[in-house]
């Protein structure tokens, strides 16, 4: 990750992050279709904000929900999957 609010030099600036680079990765972070116009439009919201960084990591080590959060579950969140990890939901945050 190069974003420069998540990271500082070499590291990760929340706690959360840098639990979450030391967790072994378990799939790629797929998007659910139609919720990005293009890359670039994913990058850009991911730039803009720490928690959606934490979100997109949480998507490559954390485990599949067995009972979607009712965000995901309406299909209004970024992701193709609704994977969260102990003490953490989606986190994904909205739009304004």
């Amino acid at each position: 990750m190069e974003w420069s609010f998540a990271k500082d030099g070499k590291g990760f600036k929340s706690m959360l992050l840098q639990v979450l680079s030391r967790m072994p990765t378990k799939r790629e972070p797929a998007v659910r279709l139609g919720a990005f116009v293009t890359g670039r439009d994913l990058v850009v919201r991911l730039g803009n904000n720490r928690q959606n960084v934490e979100a997109f990591a949480i998507r490559t080590v954390g485990d599949v929900a067995s009972t979607p959060c009712s965000h995901c579950n309406r299909n209004k969140g970024p992701f193709s999957l609704c994977v969260t990890i102990p003490r953490a939901g989606c986190l994904w945050l909205l739009p304004p």
